[in-house]
């Protein structure tokens, strides 16, 4: 398959102009996108049939991927919740307080689409952002107990 993938990529002109023509799009989408990705989808499977599932992430020559085991309820957090629970703050206040920011920037939001005002929109978008970099700034301090 990995031969397959690059005998594509070595006639991708030909190719390219074979779909050109049978569908009547543009040449630089056919040799850009399709043709391309059909080498690219090719080369993906190659490299997953003989592995494990999870084991490897598909790759171009070029680069490195790397496959990091973390358990599953760890794996979703982002890493702005990490570092405000590796700071001292529980899950349960992390989520609570994220809730309650959210809820004041939809509130934010409904309010900037009733006024009539363009600075009074700049401002809630100002008191918005500040919120939220507040919020940012507090969890990536060492929670003080």
């Amino acid at each position: 398959m990995h031969r397959f993938a690059q005998l594509i990529r070595e006639d991708i002109d030909h190719l390219a102009i074979l779909e050109t023509l049978d569908v009547g799009k543009p040449i630089l989408n056919s040799v850009n996108v399709d043709v391309t990705f059909a080498a690219d989808c090719i080369a993906y499977y190659a490299e997953f049939a003989d592995k494990l599932y999870d084991e490897v992430a598909p790759t171009a020559p070029h680069e490195l991927a790397l496959v990091r085991r973390e358990p599953f309820w760890a794996a979703h957090r982002s890493h702005f919740y990490q570092r405000a629970t590796d700071n001292g703050f529980t899950v349960w206040r992390v989520v609570s307080e994220v809730f309650v920011l959210n809820l004041a920037l939809a509130a934010l939001a409904i309010a900037s689409t009733k006024t009539q005002s363009a600075a009074i929109e700049a401002v809630l978008v100002v008191i918005g952002a500040a919120a939220v970099a507040f919020s940012m700034y507090r969890f990536s301090q060492r929670r003080l107990l």
